[in-house]
């Protein structure tokens, strides 16, 4: 699966099994899969693209492919980012070597 700004920049996203390797699956099985993670982007609308791909002797191929399968918005909130995605970044503010807290800002 993969996550895309609506201008298209993929942000990241995650595969099942490292590349090469994977799980045999009969005919008439029945696969879910499931990606749980923090969405921990700014505010603004994405989409999620995901697939499905076959593991043959010149590489893996894709069997499904869904570009745009889901969108999903963050909704404004407190948090102050720079760019799409936060990192979780804690600021620190030193001046002459003592900290300004995020009061005094």
């Amino acid at each position: 699966m993969l996550i895309k700004t609506v201008s298209g920049l993929e942000l990241g996203g995650r595969v099942t099994a490292p590349h090469g390797c994977g799980i045999t699956v009969e005919s008439g099985q029945t696969v879910e899969v499931v990606f749980k993670f923090k969405a921990s982007l700014a505010p603004g609308t994405y989409f999620l693209n995901a697939g499905l791909v076959e593991l043959r002797a010149e590489g893996e191929v894709f069997l499904e492919r869904w570009v745009d399968a889901a969108v999903f918005k963050i909704l404004p909130g407190d948090v102050t980012v720079a760019g799409p995605v936060d990192f979780s970044i804690e600021p620190s503010l030193f001046v002459d070597n003592l900290e300004i807290s995020e009061k005094e800002v």
